[in-house]
C-alpha cells in the first residue's frame, strides 16, 4: 500500500489555503517523489502480489498518469479491476479499468484516488 505524498488538493474544500501554499515547482518535485516511493514499493511485492496506490488529490499528473506511467515502466504490474470492493455508488468506469478518481463536487466526498495493481506470477 503507498499512499502517496501529494498536493493535497483533494481536500481543498476544507483546506482552501492549499491552493495558496502549493505552486508548480512543488507538483513537480512531489510527482518526482510520488514515482520513486511508488517504485521502491513495488520491489517489495511479491508475484501476484497486490500493490495499492493513493494519494488524496484530483491532479491528475499525480493519478493516473502516475500510474500510467509507472504500469508502462512496469510491464510485470498490470492495473486490476477494483468494481468489487467499491459500493454501488462509487461504481464508475475507471473502476474496470483499476482506478478510481473521487471528487468533493461529484462525489461529496474528499478528493481521492485508488488503483489497484497485481504483479504478474512467474
Amino acid at each position: 500500500m503507498v499512499d502517496a505524498p501529494c498536493t493535497g488538493f483533494g481536500i481543498i474544500r476544507r483546506k482552501p489555503d492549499i491552493k495558496w501554499s502549493r505552486n508548480l515547482e512543488d507538483k513537480a518535485e512531489i510527482v518526482s517523489l510520488q514515482e520513486k516511493i511508488l517504485s521502491t514499493a513495488s520491489k517489495y511485492v511479491k508475484s501476484g502480489g497486490v500493490l495499492v496506490y493513493s494519494t488524496c488529490t484530483i491532479e491528475p499528473e499525480e493519478n493516473e498518469k502516475a500510474v500510467e506511467k509507472f504500469i508502462e515502466e512496469n510491464k510485470d504490474f498490470y492495473l486490476e479491476d477494483i468494481t468489487s470492493f467499491l459500493p454501488d455508488t462509487l461504481r464508475k468506469e475507471s473502476a474496470r479499468k483499476g482506478y478510481i478518481q473521487l471528487y468533493p463536487n461529484i462525489d461529496g466526498i474528499d478528493g481521492f484516488f485508488i488503483a489497484r495493481m497485481r504483479k504478474r506470477s512467474n
